[in-house]
Parts: structure tokens; C-alpha cells; sequence
């Protein structure tokens, strides 16, 4: 990690662009790009359709024994599938795995098996392993990511991160869950289904994080789930009921993207989904944190909608209290708000038409908007601002600039953040020939820092996640393209940054050996701390099961060596997971006969 990665600036940053008024409201758009309204045939990727309880014959009986799962129908299911989905879960859950499986036989014959999704809970939930010790930390052991979000527990500065994915014929989203910070992930959850999930969000409030998607095999029905705030296991909805059934659309209204937020900044009671259909619609949903009722008025009043949401709550708001942006058809990024009783439209500028790297983003806090997009170029697309300073009232300027300066390079993919009184942030995709995931910061107003580059990896160019963590630190998420995984996620931190980073680390580097490796019978286990730790050694078989405490307690600084007897274990790759005090190692060792 570079040395100057996301310092947080206070009073020092450096001016890298001139931020220029605008002398109205509405910008003419500059060109045209094409599209298409259809909606996306499925299966996609050549992949043979595959229903989901084939996924779960295919676990290891270690796998089985530590899922917990829950069996997701469509709203319109008869009565005696529903019955028959309890039963299953019953079946499973008790460790009747066949009998459960030939029910899902019989559940296929009573809905069409497209629309069987399975939730998976972990009973121990499963670490991020592997030996990535770099600056950044991997988070969780999926690849072929194809979207990410990060949101934080303000309270208890827990984190989430959730990813969908494709693995075969089947499609995911995972639950990704930090106590420390983001120094460890473990996975608590995820969601599989045979059928494309094309969209997802998330968004803490109260209690939980809330998870919301578009269900079914044409992504017809917009479904939440939720996971606590607390260890992020799955927390049911009042009824005992594992999902929530927000609306059902029909023909051209299959739900293309989600924009979620909440009000958890305030007054800590409000969720906020907005579907984006491929009709055009952009709808509008608000429930509280019971999320079993959802009113959708006012009406947001969009059929113009293409691709690229995003919303924020106005934290400290005057009376636009909720903000939403995206890209419409004629390739403008528009920007709409809820003030009042009603929604209005505030501004409208050209932009690039090209899904999905050039998404819009938006933040704001008391009076203070920042509205971010990828703006056309006389050579190059390039990240560019919105800012107005004084909530949108009528009559108040708005003010637009180029985020980094340099508008000869490409640059794409804005994610931005304006959260908790930790200033505005902006992170972008630059176009280098080795891309770059770049980070600028100013408290409210006036100059950007320097933009510096914040990923030890080449970043992907699907959309990055930035959040205010609190105590002048940021996390950031991000894919990366194709090294040292195809797609995966990957965690950073604004305090992570060169000799201090170092010292986050109670372990030091290549200290943590298992030898023989790989063993047959008994070998000695070889460990450093630089300090002393409250430390926990384990050992997790490749299902994320844990199947051995080497040591649990208190260790002193210095060398030491542990006798590690895996003289049980059946032959096969485990994982030997060592945490002192929240910081994490991990090495893989073999076991043979």
C-alpha cells in the first residue's frame, strides 16, 4: 500500500480542479448512444438451466451439516407448495438431507422450478481463507462477481458487504460480515437461485441489514431479506417468514437495477428501495424497520429511466430529505428529491450512455449536495460533479467541475460518500494503462484533495463502494479485473497506509507455518506475535466447518510452537486460521495418508 493512500485531509487539501457555476438548471445533451428496452433472455452465458436443490445434492456432508436453509417460492405459489417448502426446510434443517432433496422433487411438479431460490444460513459462519496478505484484505472467497455494496452499523461500526455472483448454471448473493473494521470477513448468508439475479442493494437501518432484490425468473417481484446488525445471521420478519414481498410487476417492468437507502444518520427508522425498471420506471418505497409494510407514494413520477441509480438520505435536511439520481434515455444524468409531499425534478446534464461503468452517485448532507457522473469529453468520458450548496432551493446556484483534473485520461465509475460529518469523498476508475481505483476528499466546500490511488489491485469497472467509517477513516470496496482473482472483492481502509498499516498487524508477515506440510499424522505449528495477544488458533476443513481448536488463549510476544495432531482428519486441504486480537492469518496445509 502507498504510503499516501486515503489520508484523511483536514483543512489541507490541494486544489485539482476549478469548480465553475452553471448558469441554469437544465443542460442541452450532447449526443446520442444506443440502446435496447428488451428485456434479457435467460439463461444467459450458455449455461444449461439447473435447478437449485441440484446445487445442494452437490454439497460435502460437511457442507450440508452447516446449512441452515430456508426454501423461496413466488408469491403466487399454491398453498400446498408453501406447506411443502416448510416441510423441506424442516426436513434439511434437521439433518434429514435425502428425504429433503426427494421433496424438492415433488415441490418442482407444483411451480415452475425457475422460481425456487434456496437461502442458505451458516451455522459456523464461513472465513475468507487463502494466503493474500497484502495491504488489502480479500473479502469472502467468491469470484466472477458481477456487483458489490457496503454499508456500516453506525452504532457498532460492523460492516457488510454483500456480492452477486454467478458460479454454473447458478446465480448468488452473499452476505459478507466484519466485527474489526474490515481487517476479517467471514460469510453468514447467501441467496441461490437458477435463474439470472440481475439486481441487489442493501441498506442498514435500525437492528439489520436489509437486503433487497429482484426475484423470480424475470425478476418480476422486488423481495427483501434481512441479516442483524449484531453477527449477521438471518433475523425472520414478524410471522416467523424469512422474506418480505415489497411488489410483483408484470411484461416490460422486470426490475433492472435497485437504488436502496436509509436514514439511519438520523433518525434511524427508515428504508428506502427504488426499483428501475426496464419500461423506464423509476418507483419509489419506503417502509420502516418492520419492512413488512411498503407505501409507494408519492409517485416519483419516471418513465425515463435507463440504467444507473443511486439514492441517499439528506442527513440534517431542510426539506428535501431524500435524493435520487440517474441516467435517462437521452443520455442525461438527472437528479430528482422528495420535498414535501412531493418529488421534483432539479437538474439535468449530459452524460455517457455506456452501461455500467458510467453509473451516477449522489450525496448530501444538511444543505450540501454533491451529485457525481460520468461527464462526455471532447476525447475522453471523465468523472464530473454537481454541487449546490444550499439544499436546491429555487433560486440557489449550482456549480460543476471535473473530479481529478486531468480530463485527457479516461475515467468512469463515481461512487460517492457524505455521510456521519466525515466530509464529501469521491472514488472513481482511472484509465491508465494499469487502472487505477482513485480517491479524492473535501469536507463541504472548496478544493479536492490530490487524487491518489487507493487499490493495491486493477480495479474491475462495475461500480466501487465507499462509506464513512467514522474516526477520519474510509473503507473501500472494490472487484478486481483479473489478478489475484478474477472479479473478487477486496477490501481498504483510509488508516491502512504504509509503515502504520504494517503495524495493524499483531502477527508479523510469514510467521504463521505449519511443518510437515503437507502431514500425515502430527506436526508442529510455528507462530510470531510482536506483542502479546489474546490469541485463537482453529482449523476449518474447505466447507468453512470448523474441525479443530489447536489453542484459545492468552499468548506472550516472541516465537512459540504448537503441536497440531491431525491424525482424524480425512485426507484433503484444511485451513489453519490464526486471530490475535482481531488481526487474522490464515495458511493452507494438506493432510495425505
Amino acid at each position: 500500500m502507498r504510503a499516501v493512500v486515503m489520508v484523511f485531509l483536514l483543512g489541507t487539501a490541494l486544489a485539482v480542479a476549478q469548480e465553475l457555476p452553471v448558469t441554469g438548471p437544465t443542460l442541452v445533451p450532447a449526443r446520442s448512444w444506443s440502446r435496447s428496452d428488451a428485456v434479457p433472455a435467460e439463461p444467459e452465458q450458455g449455461q444449461a438451466f439447473q435447478p437449485v436443490w441440484e446445487r445442494l445434492a452437490a454439497m460435502s456432508p460437511a457442507e450440508r451439516a452447516n446449512a441452515c436453509i430456508s426454501v423461496e417460492l413466488p408469491g403466487s405459489a399454491p398453498a400446498e407448495a408453501q406447506e411443502l417448502a416448510r416441510a423441506i426446510e424442516g426436513e434439511w434443517n434437521a439433518g434429514r438431507f435425502d428425504s429433503a432433496l426427494e421433496l424438492f422433487g415433488e415441490l418442482g411438479r407444483l411451480v415452475n422450478p425457475r422460481d425456487v431460490a434456496v437461502g442458505c444460513a451458516w451455522r459456523e459462519p464461513i472465513p475468507t481463507v487463502g494466503a493474500d496478505w497484502g495491504s488489502d484484505i480479500r473479502v469472502g472467497n467468491r469470484d466472477s462477481i458481477s456487483q458489490i455494496q457496503l454499508d456500516i452499523h453506525r452504532a457498532s461500526g460492523n460492516l457488510f458487504a454483500i456480492v452477486l455472483f454467478q458460479q454454473g448454471a447458478s446465480w448468488y448473493w452473499a452476505v459478507n460480515f466484519s466485527t474489526n473494521v474490515g481487517a476479517s470477513w467471514s460469510e453468514t448468508y447467501y441467496l441461490m437461485a437458477s435463474v439470472p439475479l440481475r439486481s441487489m442493494n442493501a441498506a442498514v437501518v435500525g437492528n439489520d441489514c436489509y437486503i433487497v432484490y429482484g426475484s423470480g425468473s424475470s425478476n418480476y417481484t422486488l423481495r427483501v431479506r434481512r441479516v442483524s446488525v449484531t453477527d449477521g445471521t438471518l433475523h425472520e420478519f414478524q410471522g416467523g417468514v424469512f422474506y418480505v414481498d415489497i411488489a410483483t410487476y408484470t411484461g416490460a417492468d422486470s426490475i433492472r437495477e435497485i437504488a436502496a437507502c436509509s436514514n439511519q444518520d438520523q433518525s434511524d427508522d427508515r428504508l428506502y428501495f427504488l426499483p428501475l425498471c426496464y419500461s423506464g420506471k423509476l418507483v419509489y418505497w419506503w417502509s420502516d424497520t418492520a419492512a413488512v409494510t411498503w407505501r409507494n407514494t408519492p409517485d416519483i413520477g419516471v418513465t425515463d429511466a435507463w440504467f444507473g441509480a443511486d439514492a441517499c438520505f439528506n442527513e440534517g435536511f431542510d426539506s428535501t430529505f431524500i435524493w435520487v439520481s440517474y441516467v435517462a434515455t437521452d443520455n442525461t444524468a438527472r437528479l430528482r428529491g422528495r420535498r414535501g409531499a412531493g418529488w421534483r425534478q432539479f437538474y439535468s446534464v449530459p452524460c455517457e450512455g455506456t452501461v455500467p461503468n458510467t453509473n451516477t452517485s449522489v450525496g448530501a448532507r444538511h444543505d450540501t449536495l454533491l451529485y457525481a457522473f460520468v461527464r462526455p469529453g471532447s476525447v475522453n468520458g471523465h468523472v464530473s460533479y454537481i454541487a449546490n450548496y444550499q439544499g436546491g432551493n429555487p433560486g440557489s446556484s449550482w456549480f460543476i467541475g471535473y473530479v481529478g483534473g486531468d480530463t485527457m485520461v479516461r475515467s468512469e465509475s463515481p461512487d460517492v460518500t457524505f455521510r456521519a460529518g466525515g466530509g464529501s469523498a469521491i472514488i472513481y476508475r482511472y484509465y491508465t494503462s494499469t487502472r487505477e481505483l482513485r480517491y479524492v476528499w473535501r469536507r463541504y466546500s472548496g478544493s479536492w484533495s490530490t487524487p491518489v490511488s487507493v487499490a493495491d489491485n486493477e480495479p474491475y469497472f462495475d461500480h466501487p463502494a465507499i462509506e464513512y467509517l467514522g474516526s477520519s477513516r474510509y473503507g473501500v470496496l472494490y472487484l478486481t479485473w483479473n489478478s489475484p482473482q478474477r472479479r473478487a472483492a477486496y477490501f481498504d481502509r483510509s488508516d491502512w497506509t504504509g509503515i502504520a498499516e504494517q503495524r495493524r498487524l499483531v502477527m508479523d508477515e510469514n510467521i504463521l507455518n505449519v511443518l510437515p506440510n503437507p502431514m500425515n499424522g502430527v506436526g508442529r505449528l510455528h507462530y510470531t506475535l510482536n506483542r502479546p495477544a489474546h490469541l485463537a488458533v482453529r482449523v476449518y476443513d474447505r466447507s468453512g466447518r470448523q474441525v479443530q481448536t489447536v489453542f484459545e488463549g492468552s499468548s506472550s510476544a516472541g516465537q512459540h510452537t504448537l503441536r497440531f495432531d491431525a491424525t482424524s482428519f480425512a485426507p484433503g486441504v484444511y485451513f489453519v486460521r490464526a486471530d490475535a486480537d482481531g488481526d487474522i492469518l490464515t495458511v493452507p496445509v494438506t493432510v495425505v495418508r
